[in-house]
């Protein structure tokens, strides 16, 4: 468990340690997966779950970002949806192929992180808010943990865990997979 210093909050501490256990439930889906099932199609993305993994990854870092700017007191630079997406299309094509060890990488150096920077955050910090052009109003800090980092990565996580449904481990020779 996540225990607060005196300058952050425990509501800090929590969303810390809820992100680090749904990173962990990642990580948990993806380290045993055959090379199939890695570079499966997710439908929902319409990308491998490779390149998915690695959206999720840099996600971390992109909307952790986000996060710092608002609690510093900053708005983020102006994006748009359509920017997002451009860039998020770019990715998947990019990071198709991408070898799972790196990608496994990424998303542990990434949440590590992104952990260790909403642990930090006190109270004050995550009532500040700002204008958010890429979800069209204001959003506190706490709103971009809990519906945009927490929720992006769920919503990836249930897509990758729909795929893997449809694709069954490769078993080995001796019966395990």
């Amino acid at each position: 468990m996540d225990h607060p210093t005196p300058s952050t909050s425990q509501r800090a501490a929590s969303y810390a340690q809820r992100f680090s256990e749904i990173n962990a439930d990642v990580l948990a889906t993806i380290e045993p997966l055959d090379d199939a099932q890695w570079f499966a199609l997710c439908k929902a993305e319409q990308a491998t779950v490779a390149a998915v993994v690695s959206h999720v990854a840099g996600s971390y870092r992109a909307i952790g970002g986000w996060i710092a700017a608002v609690a510093a007191g900053e708005t983020p630079p102006p994006v748009t949806r359509e920017m997002i997406d451009a860039g998020n299309a770019r990715h998947a094509e990019r990071h198709a192929q991408r070898p799972k060890a790196e990608a496994l990488d990424a998303v542990r150096t990434n949440a590590a992180a992104t952990a260790a920077m909403v642990r930090g955050l006190g109270d004050e910090q995550l009532a500040r808010s700002a204008y958010l052009q890429q979800f069209g109003r204001s959003m506190t800090v706490a709103e971009l943990i809990e519906d945009v980092l927490l929720q992006h990565v769920v919503e990836h996580l249930g897509s990758i865990r729909a795929t893997l449904a449809d694709v069954p481990a490769v078993q080995s020779n001796d019966g395990q997979s």
